[in-house]
């Protein structure tokens, strides 16, 4: 498994391990995993699948600390997974667990790799995702989730140097500036 896919599963694997000598405090926890696609959301049309999962605390009956990892199937030459830790905002939660609509904010470090002739290139890059969903509430701790997310990274900027092979690396790789569109399995801890 490489490193860039290492990290958010390590990440949300540690967040939810720690929920079990959370678990007897008021705050209750959950995990959603799930996957969907950016724009245009038509195969064959460009677009690009992901994987989503995140991992949250209540902590009051609006507000959840939530830590999210997102990996974006690979198009071009290119693999991105933002993975951060920020805040989900519910509107209305029901009576007994957060549910409904939310919004959420999760400033996110960008880990980004990209090949082409010239060689490689890895980089964390600052950004951000934010958006917005409901939950349903489906039966006793689980539940359906659709959202949306916007996720934004800065550009990689010029590189200078050469690679192993004596290949000029000065080239620029945009950051990430997209649309996500995701539907997820909630299961509260």
């Amino acid at each position: 498994m490489r490193a860039y896919v290492k990290v958010p599963v390590a990440l949300v694997a540690l967040l939810a391990l720690s929920a079990a000598p959370c678990s007897a405090s008021q705050g209750r926890w959950g995990l959603a995993l799930g996957g969907g696609k950016t724009p245009p959301l038509i195969d064959g049309f460009g677009g690009r699948g992901l994987v989503t999962m995140s991992a949250f605390r209540s902590l009051t009956d609006h507000l959840s600390l939530q830590a999210r990892a997102t990996y974006l199937w690979p198009y071009s030459e290119s693999h991105v997974a933002p993975v951060g830790i920020g805040v989900r905002i519910f509107a209305d939660p029901h009576p007994f667990r957060q549910s409904g609509l939310f919004l959420e904010a999760t400033p996110s470090l960008f880990i980004s790799r990209w090949s082409d002739a010239r060689g490689s290139l890895t980089a964390a890059m600052p950004g951000y995702q934010v958006g917005g969903g409901f939950q349903i509430p489906a039966f006793d701790n689980a539940g359906v989730e659709i959202g949306a997310l916007y996720l934004r990274s800065r550009d990689f900027g010029s590189q200078g140097g050469t690679n192993e092979r004596g290949v000029s690396l000065s080239a620029t790789h945009p950051g990430l500036d997209e649309m996500e569109f995701h539907a997820a399995a909630v299961v509260g801890l």
